[in-house]
C-alpha cells in the first residue's frame, strides 16, 4: 500500500505494486486468520496445560490442517509436560516411603477402591457371586514386567493395562480373589492329542498360565492356578480362608502363559518374573486383636483330630508364623538376595523370613518333634530313602534336625552315593540310610526294613529326559504294579514322598540345561503318581503343596528346598507317619 499511495502518478498499478499488495493481503489474511481462531501464545508452550480443542473449532469450515497439526503438537507437548511431572512426583513419593519405612513407620501400600468390575471385566454365568461388591485391587508404584523379555509375546507398556485383580469379602476372615488377563490371553490350548488324551485320563485340562498367588502375613496360603477354578478366557477364581486375623499382602507372580508350562516339544519354556501387584498389596482380616491367641491355636491344632495318612485330610493347609510378636512381622522390609540375578536370573525379593514358619494342615493335628522327640522317633529303626537329590536333602534335613549335622554329602558332591548313618556321627540312627535311585524301574523290597520312602519326579523332567505326561504315566503305571504286599503291615511300610515343586529359575544354568520342570508338569506328575499309588501304599507325604508357598521365596539353589524349611515341613510329616501320637 505504501508503494501505491507513494507512486507518482498516484495509484499506478505497475507490475511491481501489483505483486506487493497481492502478496501483503494474503500475509495478512492469515495472520487474520490466526488472530480469530489460534491466538498465538503469550507463554512458552510449556507453561499450557489447556486441551487442542481449546484453540480450534473442528466444525469451522475455516479451520485449516496447518492449524491442526500446530494445535496437535502443543497438546503432545503438554502430555510430555505431565508425564514428566508425573514421573518427577511418582519418585519423590518413592523416596518419602522409603525414608519413612527407615524410620520405622508404614505407609499402606496399596488402598481398595470400588471397582467397575461389570463395566471393565466380564465373567461368565456361573462365576461365583459376591454377596457385597467387588473391589478392584490398585497396583502399586513397583507393578512391573520382567526384562528383557525371552517368551517373545508383545507386552503392553503398563503391566497394570494386562490384569484386574478384584476381591470380595464373605466374612471377616474369608473371601473370594479372581483375576482376569484381559489382554494377551490364549484360550484355546495349541497341545498335541497325546496330552488331550491325558487331560481325559486326569479328569482336568491345565490352564494356560502359569502364576503364584499368595497370602502372606500371619499365616502363608498359596491360592494359585493349582487351587482355583478356571472360568475360560485367562479368568480365575480362588477362595481364601485364613484362621488367624491380621495384615496381609496379596503376592502374585506371573510366570508363563499361553500353555508354555505344560509344553511337550521343544527346549526350556520361557519364564518371566512379572510382578502384576508389585510388591504386595496389603490387607486387614479380622480382628487384629486376636491375632496371636490366633497364632497358638492354629501352632496346635486346637479342635482337631489328629491327621490320619491313609486319608486325605493332611494334604492341605498352610505355614503359620512360630513367633508371637507380630509387630516383627509387620515390621519386615522387602529384601532381595544379592546372588539372585546369577543363580535365579531375577531380583526375587520377599517380605516374610520363610524359616519363621511351620506347616499346620487345615482339617487334622500334627505332633510336632523337637530334637529329641526325632531321635527318640528314629532310634533302633530301620528307614530307607530312595531317589534323587531330593531324597538327600530330606535326609539331610531328618539328620540336621535329630543329630545337629548334616550327614550326606552335599548333592553338588558325589552325591550320587549311597550312604548309612555312621555311630560316631549319630548313635542309635545307624539303621537310616539313603540311596540314589533317581528313575528307578520296580520298588525295591520292604521285608526287611521298618520304613521306605520313596520318590521320582525331578528327573523324569530334566534337560536329559523330558518325559511326556504319556511316559511319565506309563512309568508309574509299571512301578504301582509291582508293588505287591503280603500285608496290611508291609503296605503301611511304604510312604510316598510327593516330588518336590519347581522353584522360580530363569539362570544361565537352567536355560542352558533346557529343562522342562515347571510347576504344571510337576504337578501334574504328581497327580499321576497319587492316583496310581494312593490304594496301595501307606501314605503320601504333601510335599508338592506345602513347599509351593515357598517358590518365590528361595534363598539357596534353583531346585532343593532349604534345610529349615524342610524341618518344619516335611520333615514333621515324616516323623508323624513313623510315630504317631
Amino acid at each position: 500500500f505504501w508503494n501505491i499511495a507513494m507512486a507518482d502518478p498516484p495509484f499506478e498499478l505497475t507490475r511491481r505494486n501489483i505483486c506487493f499488495a497481492v502478496a501483503f493481503l494474503c500475509f495478512g489474511s492469515a495472520l487474520l486468520l490466526q488472530g480469530n481462531v489460534i491466538p498465538w501464545p503469550s507463554t512458552p508452550v510449556k507453561e499450557q496445560y489447556v486441551s487442542a480443542h481449546d484453540y480450534i473449532d473442528l466444525n469451522d469450515k475455516f479451520t485449516t490442517r496447518e492449524q491442526m497439526r500446530q494445535s496437535l503438537q502443543w497438546s503432545r507437548k503438554a502430555v510430555k509436560l505431565l508425564d514428566a511431572q508425573n514421573m518427577e512426583l511418582r519418585s519423590r513419593l518413592a523416596n518419602l516411603t522409603a525414608r519413612i519405612s527407615a524410620q520405622g513407620f508404614a505407609l499402606p501400600n496399596v488402598t481398595l477402591s470400588a471397582s467397575p468390575a461389570a463395566a471393565t471385566t466380564v465373567w461368565p454365568v456361573g462365576s461365583m457371586g459376591c454377596p457385597g461388591r467387588w473391589q478392584r485391587l490398585q497396583p502399586p508404584l513397583d507393578a512391573r514386567f520382567d526384562h528383557p523379555r525371552l517368551d517373545g509375546i508383545q507386552q503392553p507398556s503398563n503391566i497394570s493395562d494386562k490384569f484386574v485383580f478384584e476381591i470380595c469379602r464373605t466374612s471377616s476372615l474369608g473371601g473370594i480373589i479372581r483375576v482376569h488377563k484381559v489382554l494377551g490371553c490364549t484360550a484355546a490350548s495349541a497341545r498335541d492329542d497325546d496330552a488331550r488324551q491325558m487331560d481325559k485320563v486326569l479328569g482336568r485340562e491345565p490352564v494356560p498360565d502359569e502364576f503364584s498367588l499368595q497370602l502372606e502375613g500371619p499365616e502363608i496360603h498359596q491360592l494359585s492356578w493349582m487351587s482355583c477354578t478356571y472360568r475360560g478366557n485367562c479368568r480365575y477364581e480362588m477362595v481364601y480362608s485364613v484362621t488367624v486375623p491380621g495384615r496381609y499382602r496379596i503376592m502374585v507372580t506371573w510366570w508363563r502363559e499361553n500353555y508354555a508350562g505344560v509344553r511337550e516339544t521343544g527346549g526350556w519354556p520361557a519364564a518371566h518374573y512379572d510382578l502384576p501387584l508389585g510388591s504386595g498389596v496389603e490387607v486387614a482380616l479380622g480382628d487384629p486383636q486376636q491375632t496371636v491367641p490366633a497364632l497358638k491355636r492354629a501352632r496346635l491344632g486346637e479342635g482337631l483330630p489328629m491327621c490320619q495318612w491313609n486319608e486325605t485330610s493332611h494334604m492341605f493347609g498352610r505355614w503359620v508364623w512360630t513367633q508371637d510378636n507380630v509387630d516383627e512381622l509387620y515390621s519386615l522390609q522387602w529384601k532381595v538376595h544379592p546372588n539372585h540375578m546369577d543363580v535365579f536370573g531375577a531380583k526375587i525379593g520377599t517380605w516374610i523370613n520363610a524359616h519363621q514358619y511351620v506347616w499346620r494342615p487345615s482339617k487334622c493335628r500334627l505332633r510336632h518333634f523337637g530334637p529329641e522327640e526325632a531321635k527318640k522317633c528314629l532310634a533302633n529303626k530301620k528307614v530307607h530313602i530312595h531317589g534323587d537329590s531330593h531324597a538327600r536333602r530330606l535326609f539331610n534335613s531328618i539328620t540336621m534336625l535329630a543329630c545337629g549335622s548334616k550327614v550326606a554329602a552335599p548333592w553338588h558332591s558325589h552325591w550320587r552315593v549311597n550312604q548309612c548313618v555312621k555311630s560316631n556321627e549319630c548313635a542309635g540312627l545307624q539303621g537310616f540310610c539313603v540311596f540314589h535311585s533317581p528313575l528307578p524301574q520296580s520298588p525295591p523290597h520292604v521285608k526287611d526294613v521298618d520304613f521306605f520312602i520313596a520318590n521320582f519326579g525331578q528327573h523324569p523332567a530334566d534337560g536329559e529326559h523330558k518325559w511326556t505326561f504319556q511316559h511319565y504315566y506309563d512309568h508309574v503305571a509299571k512301578y504301582a504294579r509291582n508293588l505287591n504286599f503280603t500285608s496290611a503291615s508291609e503296605r503301611h511300610k511304604f510312604i510316598w514322598y510327593e516330588t518336590p515343586p519347581a522353584f522360580f529359575c530363569k539362570g544361565p544354568w537352567i536355560r542352558g540345561y533346557q529343562d522342562w520342570r515347571t510347576m504344571p508338569r510337576i504337578e501334574r506328575y504328581n497327580a499321576i503318581s497319587n492316583f496310581f499309588l494312593r490304594p496301595k501304599i501307606g501314605g503320601i507325604l504333601p510335599t508338592f503343596h506345602e513347599i509351593s508357598a515357598f517358590i518365590t521365596h528361595q534363598r539357596g539353589d534353583c531346585a532343593h528346598i532349604e534345610i529349615p524349611i524342610n524341618i518344619n515341613g516335611p520333615v514333621q510329616d515324616v516323623l508323624n507317619y513313623m510315630c504317631p501320637s
